[in-house]
């Protein structure tokens, strides 16, 4: 299997000064890299399929012999996350300081269906600016309902409080302190997931068995 070697998009500007940041915490020891050397499933038999991510870190990407699953072959310290999203993912994937939320075409469409009077508290994970929540606002016609997101980045849930969204700040764990969630939104978020047990439980830990995922 051949193994990819290019080393990723042409940087500039706040790209480049995200680049340099990552890589100087990691120099100085900020930061802690975490070799992958064990699969979820438990297998420790890969195959390796990229030395670099697209912007050309020195993250790589393996395939699970076992069971499959394609993840990368390390990654920053569980500790260390909240900092990274916080300082540097934004300005690394945008390109710019102004915070980006995903694509939202066809989210309304895809969630109106489970829009009822039952549903009292809605919550996502990651959410970013707040635009899925907000979107979900107009389909709701009763007062009372409960919007709430987490993230990691301040800079985000600062324009997702302008719109009236309960913010937390950190992941699945902080939006616990909430209580339980009638629809939870988990939207770009999976692979961004240290530890898909301990998230598995944690999600478990937010719902009901009427809740929605």
């Amino acid at each position: 299997m051949k193994v990819v070697d290019k080393l990723g998009m042409p940087l500039s500007g706040v790209r480049r000064s995200a680049f340099n940041l990552l890589n100087e915490r990691v120099y100085n020891g900020s930061y802690r890299l975490v070799k992958i050397d064990q699969c979820f499933c438990g297998s420790r038999e890969f195959k390796s399929l990229s030395r670099y991510d697209r912007f050309g870190l020195p993250f790589g990407t393996q395939m699970c012999t076992g069971c499959g699953l394609i993840a990368l072959d390390k990654m920053l310290s569980e500790n260390d996350l909240p900092s990274f999203y916080d300082d540097i993912y934004w300005p690394l994937v945008a390109g710019g300081t102004k915070i980006i939320h995903y694509d939202t075409s066809g989210f309304e469409a895809f969630i109106e269906p489970y829009i009822n009077d039952d549903v009292k508290v809605v919550m996502e994970i990651g959410c970013g600016d707040g635009k899925k929540l907000e979107l979900v606002r107009k389909l709701i016609n009763q007062k009372g309902v409960r919007l709430i997101g987490s993230d990691f980045s301040e800079q985000a849930l600062q324009v997702a409080k302008t719109k009236g969204i309960e913010v937390l700040m950190g992941g699945l764990e902080i939006l616990k302190t909430a209580g339980k969630a009638d629809i939870l939104i988990l939207s770009h978020v999976f692979e961004h997931l240290p530890n898909l047990r301990k998230a598995l439980q944690d999600i478990s830990d937010l719902i009901h068995p009427k809740s929605k995922i």
